[in-house]
């Protein structure tokens, strides 16, 4: 069924979140986040959703763009590349690359039209968070080597930002960003500085579970002496704390639940990362 790379998402659920575990961690890393945060600005009001769940569609058919450039053409070029798209489509797929990035470029540009004309006054920010995101991943999928330590985080903060943009005056979204920072991207930064040998004297991680527990606790304690010293709310402490319990409750299922770790490792390979 290869018109299933044509919809939105699914190229992402088939090449990067197969199994129902994969799902559970795209929804709470990658969607969780950006959502808590929008909800939380609005008051909790329920209103805000349907306009959240479009900004999380538009900004994934951009960053789509970015996977489909890289899982077609990049890895080609690669010398011990991560193949994602399945044997049988492989030699086909630069015949439909065009189309697939069209098709998520127009939907992106007229999604972005109907959030912008309900924001308008958020409008430049939000276009910036977009064009930014194409630049840098442009940027990180051309080149390899350290610059991919700046562009690497450069991307995934698009991720977050696009969504959010919307939502937030720019000063309050740049804290928002920074929460999101200390709850996703710092680690994920550091972890592929880890993995790529990006940094000289940073050793390879040997244990990202037990690093990422310490990760949080650090990151826990700064969140809450942000709120203490009132530099920003106490609602911001909370993805870092959510994200500790659930790296806690990852690595203790791990040891502790039959055959859960065989899986995990098993869907981080495929992932291609220390997810």
């Amino acid at each position: 069924m290869w018109w299933k790379y044509y919809l939105p998402l699914c190229w992402t659920f088939t090449t990067r979140y197969p199994s129902p575990m994969n799902v559970i961690s795209f929804f709470l890393i990658d969607a969780f986040p950006s959502f808590f945060l929008v909800f939380a600005s609005s008051g909790w009001n329920l209103a805000v959703i349907p306009e959240y769940l479009v900004a999380f569609f538009v900004m994934f058919c951009f960053y789509e763009c970015g996977y489909i450039f890289n899982e077609i053409l990049c890895v080609r070029y690669e010398q011990n590349p991560t193949i994602r798209i399945d044997a049988a489509y492989w030699d086909a797929m630069p015949r439909h690359m065009e189309n697939l990035l069209t098709l998520r470029v127009l939907l992106g540009v007229f999604g972005s039209w109907w959030l912008v004309s309900r924001h308008l006054e958020h409008m430049t920010v939000y276009l910036c968070c977009v064009l930014g995101l194409m630049a840098v991943y442009s940027i990180h999928n051309f080149y390899r080597g350290r610059i991919n330590l700046l562009t690497m985080p450069g991307d995934v903060s698009g991720k977050y930002l696009i969504p959010m943009a919307l939502f937030f005056a720019p000063q309050d979204l740049f804290v928002a960003w920074a929460d999101v920072f200390l709850a996703i991207i710092g680690v994920r930064m550091l972890e592929y500085a880890s993995k790529k040998s990006l940094i000289p004297g940073f050793d390879a991680i040997k244990d990202v579970d037990a690093f990422r527990i310490r990760y949080y606790v650090a990151t826990n304690i700064l969140a809450i002496a942000l709120a203490v010293l009132h530099v920003w709310s106490w609602v911001y402490c909370f993805l870092p704390a959510f994200f500790f319990c659930y790296r806690i409750a990852t690595w203790y299922l791990m040891h502790h639940a039959k055959g859960v770790q065989k899986r995990i490792d098993a869907n981080r390979k495929r992932h291609g990362t220390l997810r």
